[in-house]
């Protein structure tokens, strides 16, 4: 039997491992731990598959806007996109260890990919990752992971996300 999504049959699962996974997930998603960060606002290059210039204002003492300009397909020789991305993300101090910090939430790209036909693109994505804030310096570093559904070729990709540092103010 061949699935589109075979991540749906891990919810079908009824092993009771699997469920304590899904709990465990479900519980770090939802957490409502205060978390104070140590900065209102960022600045920054992100590098992955994409490279991408951010902007990062916290919203509450847990929640952060992440806007970016992103240039996709440098390293391809078959065209370019220029995408513009927005996430909400949700933070919590990770291990007791201050200024290391998880983050997870929902967002999304739309922009145009410049090749041998300029193509519309559109996608529905989450955001997970890490960032540790260095505490006597204005600087940020991050590792973060954004799987998304392509809307427009109605794909899922899992090769997003990147490597960033942040100016911090």
């Amino acid at each position: 039997r061949i699935t589109l999504f075979p991540y749906t049959t891990l919810f079908r699962s009824n092993s009771y491992k699997m469920k304590k996974i899904i709990a465990i997930i479900a519980a770090l998603v939802v957490s409502v731990s205060a978390f104070s960060q140590n900065y209102q606002n960022a600045i920054g290059l992100k590098i992955g598959y994409d490279v991408a210039a951010t902007y990062k204002t916290h919203l509450s003492s847990s929640n952060a806007l992440d806007l970016g300009i992103n240039l996709s397909g440098l390293f391809q020789k078959n065209g370019l996109g220029l995408l513009a991305s927005g996430f909400y993300t949700w933070e919590n101090q990770l291990g007791g260890v201050d200024g290391l910090s998880w983050y997870v939430g929902p967002g999304a790209y739309i922009g145009l990919f410049l090749g041998d036909t300029v193509a519309f693109n559109a996608s529905i994505n989450a955001m997970l990752g890490l960032e540790y804030k260095f505490a006597n310096i204005p600087l940020a570093l991050s590792v973060d992971w954004t799987p998304g559904l392509n809307l427009t070729g109605i794909a899922f990709s899992w090769h997003g996300g990147g490597i960033g540092a942040k100016y911090t103010f």
